[in-house]
């Protein structure tokens, strides 16, 4: 087990790309010069301390760890659960990227995680204008929403992202949704920075990124993971049986987790799922 002071985090605060006042944090091995690091990308509704069990993993490994709350979530300014543009949430992903890699040694592979919505913006800024890092992991991916690209939910998305973009919603998750194991859902009931709420253009803007991200899977060509739950009813595994089988990438893993729900680092097999991770970080150094 790793010594609880290797789980005390660095905090800090630096600023989106529109000045917008954003709360990052950095978990550290022993070693000044670390063999790699790891940058989390959270999902809708949490912050970046939900990921502890990777943290666990990886810092044995000598393996950094940064993360950051995004706009709207967690201790990091903005309205809850609404963007302006999804370009927001990539700006502030290439943002961070730049900064942690100015704070570490030029040599340090630089891999990055994205979970459930963290994942939909790491994959459209992988398709867009995300620089070559050392590799890209999704968990929960998006690609197969259950329910939410129906018709007539994305005209109304659409109608009313334009007339009142901030009408608020209560997001359509459940925490018996997210994992099984009954401990990890007592902390999520006495977590005070969650939230369930989203509004309308969130809404839109997701439906649209999501749009690119298909249309655009030749542009990804980064060595890429994929892991998810079998039993994920948020978003399904055929999506993520979908993004291993149309990415570009010829370096290219897709982990099922048969006990797992939506979160596959927080669920019952989490220990799996996080050494795959970690093994597969380290099979690429």
């Amino acid at each position: 087990m790793v010594p609880a002071m290797h789980l005390a985090p660095i905090s800090f605060a630096f600023e989106g790309h529109d000045g917008i006042a954003l709360h990052g944090q950095s978990w550290r091995p022993h070693s000044d010069s670390p063999r790699a690091q790891l940058i989390i990308v959270h999902g809708i509704g949490e912050h970046c301390d939900r990921y502890e069990s990777i943290i666990r993993e990886l810092l044995p490994r000598e393996i950094a760890v940064h993360s950051w709350d995004q706009r709207g979530h967690g201790r990091s300014s903005g309205r809850r659960g609404h963007v302006r543009s999804w370009s927001d949430y990539r700006r502030d992903l290439l943002g961070f990227i730049q900064l942690i890699q100015s704070r570490t040694p030029r040599d340090c592979p630089t891999f990055v995680l994205g979970h459930s919505m963290g994942a939909l913006v790491l994959l459209d800024t992988a398709v867009t204008d995300l620089p070559p890092l050392a590799g890209l992991a999704v968990s929960g991916a998006p690609i197969h929403p259950s329910g939410v690209a129906r018709p007539h939910l994305v005209f109304l998305a659409r109608l009313l992202s334009r007339l009142w973009p901030t009408f608020a919603m209560k997001l359509p998750i459940q925490p018996e949704d997210l994992m099984a194991d009954p401990g990890k859902l007592e902390r999520i009931a006495s977590d005070p920075l969650l939230h369930r709420t989203i509004t309308v253009r969130w809404g839109y803007e997701a439906l649209q990124a999501l749009e690119r991200v298909q249309s655009r899977m030749n542009r990804l060509t980064q060595p890429l993971l994929i892991l998810h739950g079998s039993l994920d009813s948020v978003n399904l595994h055929s999506g993520a049986q979908w993004l291993y089988d149309h990415a570009a990438s010829g370096d290219k893993t897709l982990h099922t987790y048969l006990e797992t729900r939506h979160e596959p680092h927080n669920d019952i097999e989490r220990d799996a799922a996080t050494r795959d991770l970690a093994e597969w970080i380290e099979a690429r150094l």
